[in-house]
């Protein structure tokens, strides 16, 4: 799938979301939804595992998160030392938790953007 769009004439069409850069493996690399108001970024390890979603720090980096834009950020860790970014934000390398060789998630660590607006319950 490249592409979802919507239309009530089959004559203009909506984009909704476009999925346009996938590695060489075929993984999902990149979404772009909402006509380009938020990007979904997608990182795996070598073993192919999805490693984070976004960058955790949400920080608005040049070469991570170049528009700032990215409301939720979060990394799997399976055991220590198993994907290194080029970057300053901790991840979970100290915990006392067993490492996870086989595939299993050992931690999680997210972040999401709190919208500063009024909220109501």
């Amino acid at each position: 799938m490249v592409k979802v769009a919507t239309s009530t004439n089959d004559s203009n069409y909506t984009t909704h979301a476009e999925y346009s850069y996938y590695n060489t493996i075929g993984a999902l690399k990149r979404t772009t939804i909402a006509g380009g108001i938020q990007e979904i970024d997608y990182v795996y390890n070598l073993a192919g595992q999805l490693k984070s979603i976004n960058h955790p720090s949400l920080a608005k980096n040049p070469n991570i998160n170049p528009h700032g834009r990215d409301l939720f950020g979060l990394t799997l860790d399976y055991y220590n030392q198993d994907y290194k970014r080029n970057s300053n934000f901790t991840f979970n390398d100290q915990l006392t938790v067993e490492n996870q060789y086989s595939g299993n998630i050992k931690a999680m660590t997210w972040n999401s953007k709190q919208n500063k607006a009024e909220q109501h319950d």
